[in-house]
């Protein structure tokens, strides 16, 4: 994160975060009934809205999901005749949903 706006307690500038792209309305009835999949003025950002292959984008905060800190990724091991694949198969250990 390089920024947050003022109202914004959950974050702070220096986070790791991951962006869900999608874009709900949260009025519609499928987005008030959970299904917001299905919304009906879904919009997402770098296809609705610019900043998908942006350098900097702006997203909600419900839409960021703070990673957890650490030094380096974990990464399994790669095949040499397939230096690529090493960005296919950085892995990055889930945190959510832990308590510490």
């Amino acid at each position: 994160m390089v920024g947050v706006g003022t109202q914004v307690t959950e974050l702070s500038v220096g986070d790791r975060v991951a962006v869900d792209p999608s874009l709900y309305c949260y009025e519609c009835r499928y987005c008030r009934t959970g299904h917001n999949n299905l919304c009906e003025r879904w919009a997402a950002i770098g296809v609705t809205t610019a900043g998908g292959a942006a350098q900097f984008a702006v997203a909600p905060v419900a839409n960021c999901v703070k990673l957890p800190s650490m030094s380096a990724p974990r990464t399994r091991p790669s095949s040499s005749r397939c230096p690529a694949r090493y960005a296919a198969t950085t892995s990055y250990q889930s945190r959510l949903g832990a308590t510490s």
